[in-house]
């Protein structure tokens, strides 16, 4: 740790606010690039997951590769850099009508977008109060998910099946202008921690990294199988629709919550209280057949998880303030988000719904137990830096 830790400027914190949320763009519009491809295009359901898995792991791999040096780039420049690679794979996508040039497309936006990920999950790590910003971030993807979900299929409506692209496009332009406005960032030397000259992560990021991947692989579980279980309880559309809007709009009041409370509590009972809840939520869903728990605890799950995350982003900075770490846990939400429904699937073959459930409560303790044990690192680590 070191003492580099400056307040973010008003100018500053808005542009961070606006540009993070287009890293999760991909992640928020896969229903749309489904529907694409398999309505667009002819695919299959199966073909379409591969395109969009393969979409999110070049997401993940750009973000990976470049968090290795994130501490000394220019985090303006390299967003701006990841956003005009995003923008020429949207404008791809419009205009050609072929699978294979989609395809390509998408790729160049997952790698793009990776490198915005990259730099907008680092920033917070290297200014002071990390937690209050990665909630405030949480609240303005809520706000950008509630649009997607009111604007996609209007303009779907008026352009056609390039509704989403367009929207994405659009999304891309305007936010993305923002990045003029991002902090540069970029340490020198002398003000680098020790951390950056390690080649393996500090002790206690990997058990974070880990358990961010266990909580977006559930979210994705859940969500992936959450419209056949409101079936199996009998809700009508229109039912659906209000519970799934109502679910991403609760994200933005749990995520003010976070930031409100911030570190009075420390971390171990915040993440303690809420993970127990989401297992809860899980089972709630996929396990007792009743509309009465399923509305709750689909909204609780959505919720909890927007509450969650800005304090396993924190815990990483506080681990690693050179805002490495903080970049690579950026990618590890969308290779957990990749894989979820693949691992949803094994066990949905396996058991049906139910066993959808248990899984999706196992990676929720799974990421309890590996938080828990950061935390003690965490302990261990300010009690070795006072002696």
């Amino acid at each position: 740790m070191n003492t580099f830790h400056p307040r973010l400027g008003r100018i500053e914190r808005l542009s961070v606010l606006a540009v993070a949320p287009l890293g999760w763009l991909s992640f928020l519009g896969l229903p749309y690039e489904l529907t694409t491809i398999t309505s667009g295009f002819g695919a299959s359901e199966s073909t379409a997951g591969w395109i969009v898995s393969a979409e999110l792991l070049m997401l993940t791999a750009f973000a990976v590769l470049a968090g290795r040096s994130i501490e000394a780039q220019d985090k303006r420049i390299l967003t701006l850099a990841g956003v005009v690679l995003a923008i020429v794979g949207a404008t791809i996508s419009i205009l050609f009508d072929s699978l294979p040039m989609f395809i390509f497309a998408r790729l160049i936006i997952g790698a793009g977008l990776g490198i915005v990920t990259a730099a907008t999950n680092a920033l917070p790590a290297m200014f002071s109060q990390p937690e209050k910003t990665y909630a405030q971030i949480v609240m303005t993807i809520a706000l950008m998910f509630a649009a997607l979900m009111y604007l996609v299929p209007a303009v779907i409506a008026l352009t056609g099946p390039k509704g989403f692209e367009i929207v994405e496009l659009l999304t891309l332009v305007i936010l993305g202008g923002l990045s003029f406005g991002l902090p540069r960032a970029k340490l020198k030397p002398t003000s680098m921690t020790s951390v950056t000259s390690l080649e393996r992560m500090p002790r206690g990021v990997i058990y974070v990294l880990v358990s961010i991947f266990a909580l977006f692989a559930s979210q994705a579980v859940s969500w992936t199988f959450s419209e056949a279980a409101a079936h199996i309880v009998h809700l009508s559309d229109k039912e659906i629709t209000t519970t799934f809007t109502v679910l991403a709009l609760s994200q933005m009041p749990a995520a003010m919550l976070a930031a409100a409370l911030g570190m009075r509590l420390g971390y171990r009972l915040p993440l303690t209280i809420s993970l127990l809840l989401l297992v809860a939520a899980c089972l709630g869903i996929y396990n007792i057949p009743s509309r009465w728990t399923f509305i709750p605890s689909a909204i609780a799950v959505s919720a909890i998880a927007a509450f969650t995350f800005p304090y396993l982003q924190a815990l990483i900075a506080e681990l690693d303030d050179s805002g490495r770490s903080a970049a690579v846990g950026g990618a590890v939400v969308n290779l957990g988000a990749a894989a979820g429904p693949a691992i949803g699937g094994v066990f949905y073959a396996l058991g049906g719904l139910p066993f959808v459930g248990l899984t999706a409560a196992g990676l929720v303790a799974v990421c309890l137990g590996l938080a828990l044990g950061a935390v003690r690192h965490r302990k261990e680590a300010r009690h070795m830096a006072l002696v």
